[in-house]
């Protein structure tokens, strides 16, 4: 903002000069001075330096290229000019750097949420129980290998570990990706961060707080960073090149016109070898590289309204060489909200199919025909479940609770007393039903089946395991039923449900339609890695439409499933690179070693974003891709559209400078964005009003595609 502020003063002090009285236009001159000299202390010193240390290095880019533009205009008398580059080219980068720094964080956060104390006991004596009374909180980081900790409900792990003691339902969707949590007793292995939904635990610690599981994940997602691909802009390649090539035309130009007679410095009559070269320097040194950042930041600005945040240009032009996309299931496919599906007796569940149909349900309209068309046992044990998930905070109970919801007064009213929680098994409480009070329970098959007659609880057992083969399966058992009447047994069935308009999106990717148009060139290879069970990767996988499935991953699985994809499509005439799309710390080091890592994040500190080159925060997962993808092929054809002017007005103007014919100070003007020297637009004005205008336009026209795509979705064209 100083910058700018004594820019600004600088300016209108000088322009106001020409038209003052003597005593006033003098204290002009000196404001526009003392103001320019300012933007020289702030601006121009450290550009200095940075000249002597890249000139040592030998290196020579636009930031090379600039600076001596700068002492170009230093050397003829235009230093107001050369402060208006400076602050140019300061505020471009400090705005892409203000729009871009909420998008970042650093490798620590991985492990954040893991908890930092655990609660220690003393050993027993042998054959004794585990002594509560001797728990305390001592730091990860001293507990020794062997020592036992407990997990209350509620709780996560601290270290990795081995239970030793108690039943609980617990969810590790840090190291799996899957939130749903599976029951566990003594001799289950958990790792750290694992949370504990509702017994208590104690188990002896597998590993040192340094080896723990998040620990090796931070590991390798760092390692992952160091060995990647480095992003690296398509324009920064070519300044470079372009800069070396300017400053030796330029030493030719001087060395050839010393050689052809022309004087150091000019005669009076004609301008000097030395101006000239100086304006050969200046006029190419256009601002289309120079100021490059305001393009990226047109984009980084249009999307980043919408929830998508980019860590810099960097990650557009890489997005622009990737062939393949690959997709994390819980979280960036689907929702990670469970929804109740169906509910069977179990005699109906060796014909019932799950289909991939199912998950774009929303798990409504199965309940509803059961409350229309099917008996009143069914509308009693759909009834008793919500009103016993009413009381629990179960995922699988808060699905049927929100199912209950919506279903409003059409359920029947079930009154639930005598309720329990079992730890690690379900719940059960006492309805009135037939005349009586019976104990209905929900919850794990064979825990909720435990009490029925042999024959039906293998029934029970034999339904589930066909049930769960592709999803979460919990039983309604009614205890306690006379002799004459069969008990009321009801198997319900719960699927992380899909995200709207995630199949279209998958699609779209595919056939290559994201850019507005189909191309074959825009196609892309989309497979899905996830650390879920296979069955239940392929049923989502067919729901989005998705062939390449590779289920069941671990992080460095992941990370190797991440390489090979780039290996792959090194053939492939967009580029060998990988965009990876995940949202947990499981997905940390795929999305490192991926050229783009998509990370689906409620917020920019979320354990994922600190690996990810692109936060999507605005709750539509995946569906945001075409639209992330859309805005980067604009920003880059802008981009181009603005450099082919750019060096069109070079050559119209580098001839005439090296002969003496134009002025220095019109080369000059060539930095100032808004001015038009002889019809040509100046640099900053061809780079940053397109691509605002366009991407913007690019993005509006693109929001169908992150809100409402269908299967047909083509949005229209948008010219750059």
């Amino acid at each position: 903002m100083a910058l700018v502020a004594l820019i600004a003063v600088a300016g209108a002090a000088s322009a106001a000069a020409g038209s003052l009285a003597p005593s006033a236009a003098l204290l002009a001159d000196r404001t526009a001075a003392a103001a320019t000299a300012g933007v020289y202390c702030l601006a121009g010193v450290p550009e200095a330096l940075d000249l002597c240390f890249a000139l040592t290095a030998g290196r020579i880019d636009t930031h090379v290229l600039m600076t001596l533009a700068v002492l170009g205009t230093l050397a003829i008398g235009s230093a107001l000019e050369g402060a208006l580059l400076l602050v140019l080219f300061h505020t471009s980068h400090a705005v892409e750097h203000a729009l871009t720094a909420r998008a970042r964080g650093g490798l620590g956060d991985l492990a954040a949420r893991v908890p930092d104390a655990a609660t220690v006991l003393d050993a027993p004596t042998a054959g004794a129980e585990p002594d509560l009374a001797t728990a305390r909180s001592v730091a990860a980081a001293d507990v020794a290998v062997g020592q036992l900790m407990l997990v209350r409900p509620g709780e996560q792990v601290a270290l990795d570990g081995e239970v030793v003691w108690g039943e609980a339902l617990v969810s590790s969707e840090h190291v799996t990706g899957e939130a749903m949590p599976t029951r566990v007793c003594a001799g289950a292995r958990l790792p750290a961060g694992a949370r504990d939904h509702d017994g208590a635990l104690i188990l002896a610690a597998t590993a040192a707080a340094s080896e723990s599981t998040p620990a090796r994940i931070a590991r390798l997602t760092a390692t992952a960073q160091a060995q990647r691909p480095q992003l690296r802009r398509w324009l920064d390649a070519f300044g470079e090149a372009y800069s070396r090539g300017v400053i030796l035309a330029a030493a030719g130009a001087f060395a050839w016109l010393l050689a052809s007679g022309v004087p150091l410095l000019g005669d009076g009559v004609s301008r000097g070898a030395a101006y000239r070269a100086l304006g050969l320097l200046t006029a190419a040194s256009p601002c289309a590289l120079v100021a490059v950042p305001l393009a990226y930041v047109s984009a980084i600005a249009a999307i980043a309204s919408r929830g998508v945040l980019v860590k810099g240009g960097r990650v557009l032009d890489a997005l622009a060489a990737c062939s393949t996309v690959a997709l994390d299931k819980t979280g960036t496919l689907t929702t990670g909200v469970l929804v109740a599906t169906s509910m069977l007796a179990p005699a109906a569940a060796a014909a019932h199919h799950r289909s991939a149909s199912s998950m774009h349900s929303g798990g409504s309209a199965w309940a509803e025909r059961v409350l229309a068309r099917g008996s009143a046992e069914d509308a009693a044990a759909l009834g008793a479940a919500v009103a016993l998930s009413r009381l629990s905070r179960h995922p699988v109970s808060g699905a049927l609770a929100n199912l209950g919801a919506s279903l409003g007064g059409r359920l029947p009213a079930v009154a639930v007393t005598d309720f329990r929680l079992i730890p690690g098994a379900g719940v059960e409480g006492a309805i009135a039903r037939r005349g009586g009070k019976h104990i209905v329970r929900f919850g794990a098959a064979d825990w909720a089946a435990a009490g029925l007659p042999p024959a039906l609880r293998g029934e029970v057992a034999a339904a589930a395991a066909r049930l769960g083969s592709g999803g979460a399966v919990s039983a309604l058992v009614e205890l306690g039923s006379p002799g004459d009447r069969p008990p009321l047994v009801r198997l319900f069935t719960f699927e992380d449900e899909l995200r709207p308009n995630a199949a279209a999106t998958v699609a779209a990717l595919q056939r290559g339609i994201w850019r507005g148009r189909q191309a074959s060139g825009d196609r892309m290879r989309v497979l899905m890695l996830t650390g879920d069970t296979a069955a239940s990767a392929r049923r989502v996988a067919a729901a989005a439409g998705i062939k390449d499935v590779q289920a069941g991953l671990a992080p460095e699985q992941k990370l190797a499933a991440v390489q090979a994809a780039r290996e792959a499509g090194a053939g492939s005439a967009r580029g060998a690179g990988v965009i990876m799309v995940g949202d947990g710390i499981n997905d940390a080091p795929a999305l490192a070693a991926a050229d783009v890592g998509v990370a689906v994040a409620d917020a920019p500190s979320d354990a994922a974003a600190a690996a990810a080159d692109v936060l999507l925060l605005a709750g539509a997962g995946v569906t945001e891709l075409p639209l992330l993808l859309r805005v980067a092929a604009q920003t880059r054809a802008v981009l181009t559209q603005n450099l082919v002017l750019a060096i069109g007005s070079i050559a119209a103007l580098a001839l005439p400078a090296v002969l003496g014919f134009i002025p220095l100070g019109v080369a000059v003007a060539l930095h100032e964005g808004s001015t038009v020297v002889d019809g040509v637009p100046g640099g900053e004005a061809a780079v940053a009003a397109p691509v605002a205008a366009a991407v913007r336009a690019a993005a509006d026209a693109g929001e169908s595609g992150a809100r409402g795509l269908s299967p047909g979705w083509v949005p229209a064209p948008t010219a750059a």
